[in-house]
């Protein structure tokens, strides 16, 4: 069927399905937009087979620039009742575009409907269009009911493959979009996330980023996990990089600085084509030729227990404190092992264990097939991991290395507003703050925090220095977070921190950590029951000159007379109470009237986190200014109400929402548990199948033995029945000739007898002759 054919038959079918009033399936419309917002950012988008325009009216509320194409009159009729100039009819087999004219191609139920045969042709013709991401919604079903209508019924390793022969390869945030253990399936309907792929990218086409299957799913997703684990501004060392593509991702979905990639040099023109010329922060280099780096990735071939120190220790000197390392791990001689010892016992000194998982993927298993599983591991006792599993580990450099020259790495890309981000010049070891202060940075092991910061306490050289309040207040909330508190244990570390803000060195950090450890102070208080003792450490929080710090520590003084107006209001003190909450407010829109530049410094280089704390303040007094309403005697509202109304903020709707999220966090755990007791009862019952079948196995062969050696017996005793036949053939000739032999000598006998008879008859007439002659004789002699 020539081109021109074809197209009128999709018009056709499609112009029937489009008369035939087919409705727009609008939450799924509007899921994939949300897709397409989160993967093609403000680009231009067009959504090949558009239908009647659902997807793109969607996405042109959404802010984008969308486009739409069908190749059905009746459909772009439609869409153009919605949208005027958005919509073109043509077919999907030559687009009225120019080459790359779209961010964004997408298409939604459609390569499916097409003939097989112009599957790769449509798919060339979206990358032509196409400059960068490409998003696919496919029906795989198996099941074909009456009236399906699709060409074309494969899987997603099928239709991946066809992407990539088209000049396609895996989206960096492909695993964003697609749980990497729902790969083990398909369902019915299944999202394929590419992005194009430079046209001289040459033999990169083969990596793990152009190839289907499980193995080339588990090498990627190593990395999609590596980049949660890169800090803004870390420099990022890759120490297998292969052809890049894992480094790219790393690239592509983390705020690094640079990446230094160890490329092999026979792939190092791929690599370049491939990967840096996308993105510039990839940088190839040969291993130990890096420069001290914050994050190293270890992924490509596991090292084994026996390897891993000397890895650790060829990096001591090139990780900076409070650096990374994320590797894979395997039993040694890279067998499979099940059971593991106390993981931080496998590393050498200088070294912190902050977590590990389990990462299964290509591997095939007792119970069919090869599965894609991670799950995180224990980390306090011997760890257990599913068969033919590699460990992947996040290993932290201590952060109180020597012999380190500091530079911020975290916040150095954008200006520094005053005093906040003077760690070099406050701190003894700015180092500390992203592994032990910074909450989206830091250890995100307890244990290791607590380690880190006992460590800190007992170096006398920190005496009055921010370390120490840091430290302090790392194990005071991590008290805060137990279920059982003792009171003198409380009181001993408050004791401590007393002691720290009487001796710490003035500073405008140490004032920042004033009003943070009086505040700690007042909520352990608050927690033992000593309300009065809680009363007076808020106070002592909002008596703090914040002026010489900044105003981005303005939500624990807010929060603190907030709480003290709490405090009082229980107490029966109401105007007491109004009195703090007032003082907040006021205190709340002063910090706010500091200008810009005391939250984001240049506002063409910004600080983002000073913006989140500025939202965090106003919302923090919005609590106050609640209470203030409610409380007013000129209102005479009922105050059993008046905590539950205050409380009526973003920062408390957010700590409910994390309190049910951590509830459902624990169920998932549980749940997570029973899933493992029921994989280790299935493994089991593998185990026990595959030794059943080990036994039939050998029955068998041991029936094969039974009915061979039956065989031989048969052609034996066969062998044996044609001998007794023989030797049956031979009795009886021997017996005819016996017979012949018994009948010659009967004849015999009976001429000897005849001869017999003759000769006695001739003795008889001899005798007789002899008596005549005898008597002759006898006559004659007389």
């Amino acid at each position: 069927m020539g081109e021109n054919e074809s197209v009128a038959v999709y018009q056709l079918r499609w112009d029937r399905c489009w008369s035939a009033g087919v409705e727009d399936d609008h939450p799924a419309i509007a899921a994939f937009a949300q897709t397409i917002l989160a993967t093609a950012g403000a680009g231009r988008v067009l959504d090949v087979g558009c239908g009647r325009g659902g997807l793109v009216t969607e996405l042109l509320k959404q802010g984008l620039d969308a486009h739409g194409v069908d190749v059905s009159q009746v459909a772009i009729t439609a869409a153009q009742q919605r949208a005027p100039d958005r919509f073109i009819c043509a077919a999907a087999t030559s687009l009225p575009y120019p080459d790359g004219h779209f961010d964004c191609v997408v298409a939604n139920g459609l390569i499916e409907y097409l003939d097989e045969a112009d599957v790769p042709r449509v798919l060339s013709e979206l990358r032509r269009i196409c400059r960068g991401q490409l998003l696919v919604r496919v029906q795989v079903s198996a099941v074909v009911t009456e009236g399906d209508g699709r060409q074309v019924i494969q899987g997603r390793s099928w239709w991946e493959q066809k992407c990539f022969n088209a000049g396609f390869r895996k989206h960096p945030g492909y695993f964003d979009l697609i749980n990497f253990e729902s790969l083990n399936f398909d369902d019915d309907v299944i999202l394929l996330a590419l992005e194009a792929m430079p046209a001289v990218a040459g033999d990169a086409m083969h990596d793990s980023c152009c190839s289907t299957g499980i193995a080339a799913d588990a090498e990627l997703y190593k990395y999609h996990w590596a980049a949660g684990y890169v800090r803004p501004g870390d420099r990022v060392l890759d120490l297998a990089a292969a052809t890049g593509a894992g480094s790219y991702l790393l690239s592509r979905r983390s705020e690094a600085d640079t990446l230094y990639c160890v490329i092999d040099p026979a792939a190092r023109m791929a690599f370049e084509a491939a990967y840096a010329a996308v993105e510039p922060r990839l940088r190839p280099t040969l291993a130990g030729a890096a420069p001290e780096v914050d994050f190293v990735a270890a992924l490509g071939e596991p090292v084994t227990r026996g390897t891993l120190e000397g890895l650790l220790g060829s990096l001591q000197d090139g990780v900076s404190p409070g650096g990374r390392v994320l590797l894979s791990l395997v039993a040694d001689g890279g067998d499979a092992a099940e059971s593991w010892p106390v993981l931080q016992d496998l590393l050498p000194p200088g070294w912190y264990l902050e977590q590990a998982f389990s990462l299964l993927g290509g591997i095939p298993r007792g119970r069919g097939g090869a599965v894609r599983a991670f799950s995180p591991c224990g980390l306090e006792s011997a760890v257990t991991v599913p068969k033919d599993a590699e460990l992947l580990l996040v290993v932290m450099r201590d952060p109180l290395a020597k012999g380190f020259i500091y530079r911020e790495s975290v916040y150095g890309s954008s200006d520094r507003p005053a005093e906040v981000l003077e760690f070099a010049r406050d701190y003894r070891n700015p180092w500390l703050l992203r592994a032990l202060v910074e909450f989206p940075f830091r250890a995100r092991n307890p244990q290791v925090l607590a380690d880190i910061a006992r460590r800190v306490l007992g170096e006398p050289a920190n005496e009055g220095a921010p370390d120490v309040a840091a430290a302090l207040a790392v194990l005071g909330y991590q008290m805060l977070e137990r279920q059982e508190l003792a009171a003198a244990e409380v009181n001993a570390l408050i004791r401590r921190m007393v002691e720290h803000l009487d001796r710490a060195i003035p500073s405008p950090h140490a004032v920042r950590w004033s009003i943070s450890l009086r505040y700690l102070c007042a909520s352990l208080l608050r927690r033992i029951g000593d309300l009065d003792g809680a009363l007076e450490a808020l106070d002592a929080v909002v008596a703090v000159d914040w002026r010489s710090f900044s105003p981005t520590i303005g939500t624990k003084i807010v929060d603190a007379a907030y709480e003290a107006g709490q405090l009082l209001a229980a107490a029966g003190r109401l105007e007491q109470a109004r009195a703090r909450w007032c003082m907040a407010s006021e205190v709340a829109f002063e910090m706010l009237a500091c200008g810009h530049e005391a939250y984001l410094g240049d506002s063409q280089q910004p600080q983002q986190f000073a913006s989140i704390v500025g939202v965090e303040l106003l919302d923090s007094a919005t609590r106050s200014i609640k209470a203030l309403r409610w409380s007013s005697p000129a209102r005479q509202l009922p105050q059993e109400r008046l905590l539950e109304q205050s409380r009526q903020c973003w920062k408390w709707m957010i700590r409910e929402r994390t309190d049910s999220i951590a509830s459902q966090a624990r169920l998932l755990d549980q749940r997570w548990q029973i899933l493992q007791s029921l994989d280790q009862m299935v493994s089991e019952r593998d185990v026990a199948i595959r030794a059943l079948e080990q036994m039939v196995s050998e029955r068998d062969v041991a029936i094969r033995a039974l009915e061979q050696m039956v065989s031989e017996r048969d052609e034996v005793v066969q062998s044996q029945g044609h001998l007794i036949d023989a030797r049956d053939e031979s009795i009886r000739s021997m017996t005819a000739l016996i017979d012949a032999r018994d009948e010659a000598l009967q004849g015999q006998a009976d001429l000897l007898e005849a001869r017999w008879k003759v000769m006695t008859h001739m003795d008889t007439e001899i005798a007789a002759r002899d008596q005549i002659i005898a008597s002759l004789n006898q006559k004659l002699g007389k």
